[in-house]
């Protein structure tokens, strides 16, 4: 628990402390200002919106589940989205997401390898598309940013992390033998346990190539289905950043490309070794985004997006924190 906490404090502070750093020497803003810019309405519009988010992420697990014949009560699948939510926040990388869910999954009642089959395949599923999205909008993004800028080498490192990411999946598809050379040779550049790192690579790409040819050869359907349902996920959730910049300014972008811009820059945050990419995301975003709507309605806009979309869900998570507490008290009874 208390690391939970430390990670908690740390996500905040650095997110925070990158936010104001860039109001009070860049903009002269203070804390506040940002809300101030933004009507009741707005504010409001963009609450139900966020809201709305999160009740489609949880309808979309609570089918896909339903599509496999397991049970489960509507508020399980919500503590499992909101508590995957927020250990994404507070773990660098937003890696704690996904063991999370197989845990909690694993602990109502469902088949463990059903539930890595599940998150593993989900996850793959959503790299594959986000690669996609890169590659379709990687030329339109570029016109859009000044040549020569940070922003336009934040696109580049974007998508260059997109296509590596996504050939490393490829790979450990088609040859494992392939996946233990590239482990080897970032084990010894960056000094990491050989053997052990070794290992923990091969297991990985193993067990997600399980996960998903049983998922796609024998739940198809299902997968199709959760697909189509992440890829509406994936086209509407920048809006809300959309929506709060074109409040103030007239966004000289149509929404598709300011959708691929925000899809490749995401990637880079997604590898920002933070918790929840804290600090990472605003910065990253502010940069390119001053070029294009200005400075102070960029940071104004990222701020609320992301009191929004990650303050919220780590709030939200503290309170049903209490629930692991209780799985574990039920586990000790069990065991004694």
């Amino acid at each position: 628990m208390r690391k939970i906490v430390l990670n908690t404090i740390i996500a905040i502070a650095l997110g925070l402390g990158v936010v104001l750093i860039i109001q009070l020497v860049v903009r002269k803003q203070n804390v506040i200002e940002p809300f101030r810019t933004f009507s009741d309405v707005v504010l409001f519009k963009a609450l139900v919106f966020v809201i709305g988010l999160y009740l489609f992420n949880i309808l979309r697990l609570f089918i896909t589940l339903k599509m496999m014949g397991y049970k489960l009560r509507f508020r399980e699948v919500m503590e499992n989205v909101l508590l995957g939510n927020f250990f994404s926040a507070i773990t660098p990388f937003a890696l704690g997401g996904q063991p999370f869910q197989v845990m909690h999954l694993s602990k109502l009642g469902m088949k463990s390898y059903e539930a890595t089959n599940i998150i593993a395949s989900r996850t793959l599923t959503g790299l594959f598309t986000t690669l996609a999205i890169d590659l379709l909008f990687f030329k339109r993004v570029l016109r859009i940013i000044p040549r020569g800028t940070i922003g336009a080498a934040m696109v580049y490192i974007g998508f260059t992390i997109g296509v590596a990411v996504a050939l490393f999946a490829v790979i450990a598809f088609i040859n494992l033998s392939w996946i233990r050379w590239i482990s080897g040779t970032i084990g010894k550049l960056f000094h990491l346990k050989g053997k052990n790192f070794n290992r923990q690579v091969e297991e990985w790409s193993s067990s997600l190539k399980d996960s998903v040819n049983y998922l796609w050869s024998e739940k198809w359907y299902v997968m199709l289905a959760d697909t189509t349902l992440s890829i509406f996920y994936i086209l509407v959730q920048p809006y809300l950043l959309f929506m709060l910049m074109n409040h103030s300014v007239k966004v000289p972008l149509g929404y598709l490309d300011f959708f691929g811009l925000v899809v490749m820059l995401n990637t880079i945050c997604y590898y920002t070794p933070t918790p929840g990419a804290s600090g990472g995301v605003e910065g990253i975003f502010h940069v390119v985004f001053k070029e294009i709507v200005g400075s102070s309605v960029a940071i104004s806009s990222i701020f609320v997006w992301r009191m929004l979309t990650f303050y919220l869900p780590i709030f939200v998570g503290l309170i049903l924190l209490w629930r692991m507490k209780r799985w574990e008290n039920v586990l000790e009874e069990r065991e004694g």
